[in-house]
């Protein structure tokens, strides 16, 4: 539980990566080639293959040289060779210890790929273990009959096809929020891997203004740059409503049509680590329905809180007097996604749920709903017809628990899919067990 930005105004976005890598080819002297991943090189441009012999200083099996720390390579000649190393926790360091030894490049050995996208001060490829035992194979033999194994690194630009893809990266911050419990956050993820980020020329890593970058940072400039092209084509939407376009059409399986995977875990991701899913940008530009807001609903919202006048002058510069009539719990606010928190003391909640067509006049929609694990869900209505003269539609959602009751902290998820002949409308549903 890492998220600290809760608030409903707010979209939330957590990191996601791509099919893309930027791939750097290893062909080694017997012909053998593995395609791997690259970081930025500070020494070189990178756009020429670099061919030269193979040294592995780890062959004595000393944590050390394995890992090729600092300070490990002294009495070894890496000069103008390409040193094998197997990853670790700073793999750029292992570059520069490379490099201060003579080194003319490095081939980085471990599991997985460059899921934080890291820039190295020459040049290398990352290889998975796999591809690592290979390499270490034909090193080992081609030393023992007293020949020298080479290698050569070869940039390949970006590459697609990596997969699975999208994944929640590593380090994405995850939910739920401790303050928030009725409003799913984060809300979706964007692309934060691997990303060609401008930098000013005092703040950059390297001696020039671009530079390869990872962070939910890079993750969130993607979905404002598709709220803006929102804007444009829609001026009088209202945030909540471009909001709910991106929530709502959001992709909440990979590119292969499974479920997203958390890097962290090699299992799918969560709820709380995806949100509605990766974002979608052109479906976004054409959501069907929307879920809105309008400024009473978040005070409504604030008073639920508990926030007291100041607080409340704080958020909406105004004087504001709560009372009991004004509040509206979290849950109950006109979301896009649904999140309630279930017991044995409370094994049912109904919300309620506003939507406004902003897609073809005369349309019809019918709900496809997922059940949560170990709960139900039921609709008020099985269809949602708009006209000229009908523009919104009200439903409730009633979340019940299946028995038995499990087990306190249990999360489970669902979602319900409002589908029309053009249009398929996502709200994702966490349930909490308490």
């Amino acid at each position: 539980m890492t998220l600290s930005h809760y608030a409903p105004w707010l979209i939330v976005v957590g990191a996601s990566s791509t099919d893309k890598r930027y791939g750097a080819a290893v062909e080694l002297g017997n012909g053998l080639e593995f395609l791997g991943e690259t970081g930025q090189s500070q020494k070189t441009p990178f756009n020429q293959s670099i061919t030269g012999e193979i040294i592995f200083p780890g062959a004595n099996n000393k944590n050390e040289t394995l890992g090729c720390l600092s300070g490990s390579l002294n009495g070894f000649n890496v000069r103008d060779k390409i040193v094998l190393c197997w990853s670790g926790k700073n793999n750029t360091g292992k570059g520069r210890v490379v490099l201060a030894a003579g080194g003319a490049a490095m081939i980085l050995m471990g599991p997985g790929p460059l899921t934080i996208f890291q820039s190295f001060v020459l040049p290398m490829s990352r290889v998975d273990s796999a591809v690592a035992e290979m390499i270490l194979n034909y090193y080992r033999s081609t030393r023992s009959r007293g020949r020298t194994p080479t290698a050569t690194i070869t940039y390949k630009g970006l590459v697609p096809g990596r997969l699975p893809a999208p994944q929640v990266a590593g380090f994405s911050s995850r939910g739920p929020s401790e303050v928030n419990g009725g409003i799913l956050k984060p809300d979706v993820i964007a692309p934060g891997v691997e990303i060609l980020a401008a930098w000013p020329n005092r703040s950059a890593p390297y001696d020039n203004y671009f530079s390869y970058d990872h962070g939910t940072s890079m993750a969130a400039p993607h979905v404002a740059g598709v709220m803006a092209l929102i804007r444009k084509k829609y001026p009088k939407w209202s945030p909540a409503a471009i909001q709910s376009a991106i929530i709502t059409s959001a992709d909440d399986l990979d590119l292969s049509g499974r479920p997203i995977i958390d890097a962290t875990t090699d299992e799918p991701a969560n709820i709380f680590a995806r949100g509605a899913g990766h974002i979608n940008p052109q479906r976004a530009m054409d959501p069907g329905l929307v879920y809105d807001r309008n400024f009473s609903d978040y005070v409504g919202y604030l008073c639920a809180l508990g926030c007291d006048s100041a607080t409340m002058h704080m958020y909406t510069d105004r004087k504001v007097n709560c009372t009991a009539e004004m509040k509206i719990k979290a849950s109950q606010l006109n979301y896009p996604s649904i999140m309630v928190t279930l017991s044995s003391l409370s094994p049912n909640e109904t919300v309620s749920r506003t939507v406004t067509n902003v897609g073809h006049v005369s349309s019809v929609y019918t709900p496809r709903i997922f059940h949560p694990a170990k709960a139900s869900v039921i609709l008020s209505t099985n269809r949602l017809q708009f006209s000229a003269h009908r523009r919104q539609a009200s439903f409730d959602v009633t979340i019940r628990i299946t028995p038995p009751v499990p087990v306190k902290g249990t999360i489970s998820e669902g979602k319900i899919e409002w589908v029309s002949n053009k249009q398929v409308v996502r709200s994702p549903i966490a349930v909490v067990f308490d």
